[in-house]
């Protein structure tokens, strides 16, 4: 009597298990995309499966209050920033890379007062080569109006603690009017 109760407990316990696998399964296989569908505005799928992420247009998630943007940069003396968000007004700063990090400062935008700023243009000090990679980070202003690298501190995430800043490339190739959509 054990061993049959035993193997009845299981028993369910398996065919559960195998009804909860094949649902899983449907739930997935109805999740991918079919031939020549859109997974968003980005990305199509090819006929042979794989995906087609050429860009035609970009799409961001905003996770904080403070936000930055900026694609692949052609060579040249200037700088295409796609979006800089600021809760409270600052700067988009321009660093050289050194050793994967934030390097010397090379040129701050003008003061921008809090709200969403699209397709501003900083100019450079100097021109920037193909091959080269930098780093943009947003910096608070100190109320005076003025970049000031001492002064004036980065912003930092507030989901991370370290300076919201993001690394682009610059590259003969490149695309920055790629329209940006937060």
């Amino acid at each position: 009597m054990k061993t049959e109760k035993l193997f009845s407990q299981n028993m369910s316990v398996i065919i559960s298990f195998v009804a909860l696998t094949a649902l899983f399964a449907l739930y997935t296989l109805s999740r991918v995309p079919k031939e020549n569908t859109t997974v968003d505005s980005n990305i199509a799928v090819k006929s042979n499966g794989a995906l087609d992420d050429s860009p035609t247009d970009s799409s961001a998630l905003r996770a904080e209050e403070n936000a930055l943007y900026i694609s692949e940069q052609k060579p040249g003396d200037s700088i295409l920033v796609s979006f800089a968000i600021l809760k409270n007004g600052g700067y988009v700063v321009i660093h050289e890379n050194k050793n994967e990090k934030p390097g010397t400062i090379i040129r701050s935008s003008q003061h921008l007062s809090r709200g969403e700023h699209e397709n501003l243009i900083i100019r450079l000090t100097r021109p920037i080569k193909s091959g080269n990679s930098l780093y943009a980070m947003l910096h608070e202003d100190d109320g005076d109006g003025v970049f000031n690298p001492i002064k004036d501190a980065p912003i930092r995430s507030r989901i991370s603690n370290e300076p919201l800043m993001m690394i682009f490339d610059v590259d003969d190739n490149a695309n920055p009017d790629i329209p940006v959509s937060l």
